[in-house]
């Protein structure tokens, strides 16, 4: 992997770092990065490809635009300086008034940060490009070569893959970098593979005792973790895997100590676990069949702040005028941390102790729990942990814990040490000396000694304490009732997941090494980067590969543990780099191949004695002078010595070899690989490259010999060049404005050839039959010929309409000696003039004769329609029923009305029914 630095300003800077398996980093003891010479050859290389880029499309987002946009440079082009490119005036113009324009209440401020936003964005598209550009380029330098290794010791330090050739006539006379390559290019050029120096990883597994099978009774040889010791021969760069496995055994042996909080808050969780230690051993028994249970209690330092130091509240906390709230006036004084009873197997113990406890009081809210937890895990011989035994650590409260620091509010500078500090009565006898531990070293000590906490709090300190849980390996927390009613379901909660549960951890975390894993868990599921299985049932195995990789060379041999959480089981593993060649033990005192003794041959180079150099040390320093450093150095002893790409010996530069060719040159000026690269070929695969210039192969021309000579390409149907429309450049048309096509034979703007001649043909229509006519000018000196008939295989025909409505044809063409001719009718086709008045009278009587026929049928269709109404009308009147005389619409006046309750004579019904007319007539 390549990173890469970018500084904008004051000065651009391009750092490519390579960090490819078993790369180093520079420092101040290793070879710089790259040499001096490498360095200037390397920047003079750049430098003549930047102006060669300069001249390409700047639409591009090379190395250039990138230190062009970063920030001030002192490259410039044309008179121009990179910034002023970058922003011009009126581009940035354009753009403000844009932001203006489209947001009509923006002010400048939002204008600026809105521009700035742009131009950040912009800065790091082309900066990301950039660092693609130059990974691709590093990622094809070959690094044991680019940096220029001396020594065997030095090659290896390179990279993973360097080898150095201890042959002692492989390399040239005072060139010392081609003994350091790859190993592959070593054998190439020649060297035996006996005397290829390239060290490998070894592995050697010093113990592997088996993972036990079964419990066995004698618990001090119980087996769960393989192998148990390795040692291992690292090359920095290159990574060796192992293998580790891990079991749970049936039936582990179980400590648990019980670490309650005895503040007066909790005063009804003391009377609720008062059998918790019969009830609690039953329970376990059924999941293992050795526990052991112990007992320990703490409250907070006896010093004020925390607690009321007068000598009535020392000796009794819990006053009525202090714990009226609380409703009992009796406690014991308090204390820091006192552990009660040590693990043992008989429950009925840990019930007879917790019966004899009492609370105590405090004034602050945090109690000093990490105190008594620190002290559980250190003091192993009063506890009584067993080394063999799963160590459990039930911690219960209801309130938060005091850590280091929060001391000083008593007094207390002194830092806590990490030791074991219970007195004769088991109490903490440094709680007023010393301050509170730190979380780190509470961590600590909780790995050293294999113990997992269980933090059974109330709900208001879940939170906190599922933080230390996520801190501290191996420690799971649960909500605790308010009076420990739930204790001994959370304590077997969390047994049941500790235990179904895998972890390695890293005992030691060292500079330089490199540690990766992958777990490989019991049903099959591979991990990668997880160094954790779970639902893991007793008597399953499960594997992890680990990975270790050194990124340089160490010192001296180091130690790196590893361990299961939570179990007793170890892998310690030695690490020791490979940086050294084999070579360098087999040296040979001063040498006769060293120039008689002047050095001795340590790994096929000259190790020169004080006062001489050279690949032989066959030159003195007497005969290093100005003089002789000045025949080689270039530009009249001005320039670098041996261009930076050689070693001045002896008043002779001997020139360096690179991957990319040959160096050569009185002053290793020249290269056959430094000329311009076109299509990712040296120049343009049409030429040969000799210091620093391209020399074409026949056919090809121009600064990369990407210019072909052939131009075939240019020439059209008609053997003109471009269709006299551009030039043939480098094989291809390079046409003129308006036109376009492989030969410009497409112009849609450029003057029609029939309309060019038009002038000449118009002057000859109306010049025909008079010899006076002179056509010179408009025509131009062409060949003119009048015919009768136009021939039919001429180039082009041409035909127009004349101001007079005659269509005029003719044809043009070229000769053999190219000069243009034309050939043209001698009459024209026009129209005969047509007689208008017949067609006048004609239009006139066809309009007339036209509408009288119209008429004429209007006429028809009426009297026909008017004919058939009157027919139906006395149809219709032959079939009516009634005379003339006869209205069949008359409707009488009069009404009759018939009373049927009426019982009278006839003479009143015929005077009523006479009245009813008269009423209605």
């Amino acid at each position: 992997m390549l990173e890469f630095r970018y500084e904008a300003s004051p000065t651009i800077t391009h750092d490519v770092i390579d960090r490819s398996p078993g790369s180093e980093l520079p420092s101040s003891s290793s070879p710089p990065f790259p040499t001096r010479a490498e360095a200037e050859g390397r920047t003079r290389r750049l430098g003549r490809a930047r102006k060669r880029r300069e001249g390409q499309n700047d639409g591009e987002c090379g190395y250039r635009r990138c230190r062009k946009r970063a920030g001030p440079s002192r490259y410039t082009r044309n008179g121009k300086s990179d910034k002023a490119r970058a922003s011009p005036p009126s581009r940035e113009g354009r753009g403000d008034e844009g932001v203006v324009r489209r947001g009509k209440g923006l002010d400048p401020a939002q204008v600026s940060e809105r521009s700035n936003m742009r131009m950040a964005a912009s800065r790091t598209a082309c900066t990301f490009t950039c660092v693609l550009m130059f990974t691709a380029i590093a990622s094809t330098v070959n690094p044991c070569t680019s940096r220029g290794a001396g020594t065997c010791k030095e090659c290896l330090v390179l990279g993973p893959k360097c080898a150095w050739c201890s042959q002692q006539d492989f390399s040239s006379i005072g060139n010392l970098k081609s003994r350091c390559n790859l190993p592959e290019n070593l054998l190439q050029k020649g060297c035996d593979k006996m005397h290829i120096e390239t060290p490998t990883n070894r592995l050697t597994v010093t113990e592997n005792r088996p993972i036990s099978q079964a419990r066995k009774s004698d618990l001090a040889s119980v087996v769960q973790l393989a192998p148990q010791r390795l040692s291992l021969q690292l090359r920095p760069g290159i990574s060796e895997t192992f293998q580790v496995e891990v079991a749970l055994l049936e039936g582990y042996p179980v400590d648990l100590y019980y670490l309650m909080d005895l503040s007066a808050s909790m005063f009804d969780d003391l009377g609720k676990i008062k059998t918790l230690g019969t009830t609690l051993a039953d329970s376990m028994l059924k999941l293992t069949r050795n526990f052991r249970i112990g007992f320990g209690t703490f409250v907070e330092k006896p010093l004020s702040p925390f607690v009321k130091t007068l000598p009535e509240f020392m000796n009794n906390p819990c006053r009525q005028d202090l714990f009226s709230l609380v409703g009992y006036k009796d406690c014991r004084p308090t204390f820091c941390f006192q552990h009660v009873l040590p693990l043992t197997p008989k429950a009925s113990r840990f019930n007879a102790h917790v019966e004899e406890q009492n609370v105590s009081g405090n004034l602050d809210s945090p109690e000093s729990g990490f105190d008594a937890i620190l002290q559980v895990a250190v003091c192993k011989d009063q506890i009584g942990w067993r080394s063999e035994a799963m160590h459990l650590l039930v911690y219960v409260t209801d309130a938060d814990s005091h850590f280091a620091l929060d001391g000083k509010m008593a007094g207390l500078v002194v830092p806590h040490d990490g030791q074991c500090h219970l007195n004769e009565q088991n109490m903490y006898d440094m709680d007023t000396r010393m301050d509170y531990p730190s979380l780190g070293m509470v961590i600590d000590k909780l790995t050293e000694n294999n113990i997992q906490l269980i933090f059974a709090v109330t709900k208001k300190w879940m939170g906190h304490y599922a933080n230390y849980s996520k801190l501290i390996p191996g420690a799971t927390y649960g909500q605790l009732m308010k009076n420990s009613g739930n204790v001994q379901d959370l304590i077997l909660k969390a047994y049941k997941e500790l235990r179904s549960e895998i972890e390695l951890e890293v005992m030691e975390q060292l500079e330089g090494v490199k540690l990766s894993f992958t777990a490989l868990c019991h049903n099959g599921t591979v991990n990668p980067g997880q160094k954790r299985c779970t639902n893991v049932k007793e008597g399953d195995k499960v594997t992890f590969n680990v990975t270790v990789e050194l990124t340089e060379c160490l010192d001296a041999p180091q130690q790196v543990t590893l361990k299961p959480v939570g179990l007793r089981d170890t892998l310690h593993f030695e690490l020791t780099s490979v940086c050294n060649c084999e070579c360098e033990s087999n040296g040979e005192p001063p040498s006769p191949r060293c120039s008689n003794g002047h050095g001795s041959l340590v790994c096929g180079i000259c190790s020169c004695l004080p006062g001489y150099f050279g690949p032989q040390c066959e030159c003195s320093s007497e005969m290093k002078s100005e003089a002789a450093s000045a025949t080689c150095r270039p530009d009249d002893g001005q320039g670098a010595e041996c261009s930076a790409r050689g070693q001045c010996t002896c008043g002779s530069c001997n020139c360096y070899d690179s991957d990319y060719g040959r160096v050569y040159g009185q002053h290793c000026e020249c290269d056959d690989f430094s000329c311009i690269h076109h299509g990712g070929h040296l120049c343009s695969g049409h030429g040969d490259c000799d210091c620093g210039s391209c020399h074409c192969h026949v056919g090809w021309t121009g600064e990369n010999c990407n210019c072909s000579t052939d131009i075939t390409g240019c020439l059209d149907d008609s053997g003109s060049l471009c269709s006299s429309r551009g030039q043939c450049v480098c094989g291809k048309c390079s046409c003129k404005s308006g036109a376009f096509g492989s030969q410009c034979e497409i112009c849609p703007t450029c003057d029609d050839p029939c309309s060019a001649q038009r002038t000449c043909v118009e002057c000859l229509y109306h010049a025909y039959g008079n010899s006076n006519a002179n056509c010179t000018q408009e025509c131009g000196g062409h060949l003119v010929k009048h015919l009768s008939e136009l021939p039919h295989n001429d180039i082009s025909l041409c035909t127009y309409m004349n101001s007079e409505g005659c269509l005029v044809n003719f044809t043009y063409g070229s000769d053999d000696s190219g000069a243009i001719f034309l050939s043209a009718l001698k009459g024209s086709d026009c129209p005969k003039s047509q007689a208008v008045m017949p067609i006048v009278v004609g239009l006139v009587v066809g309009v007339v004769v036209i509408g009288l026929v119209v008429l004429l049928l209007w006429k028809m269709l009426v009297t026909f329609h008017d004919r058939r109404e009157f027919a139906k009308f006395e149809e219709d009147r032959s079939r009516a029923r009634w005379g003339m005389s006869t209205n069949p619409l008359y409707r009488p006046t009069t009404s009759t009305f018939r009373n049927v309750n009426y019982r009278g004579n006839q003479s009143e019904e015929a005077i009523l029914d006479t009245t009813c007319r008269q009423e209605k007539g």
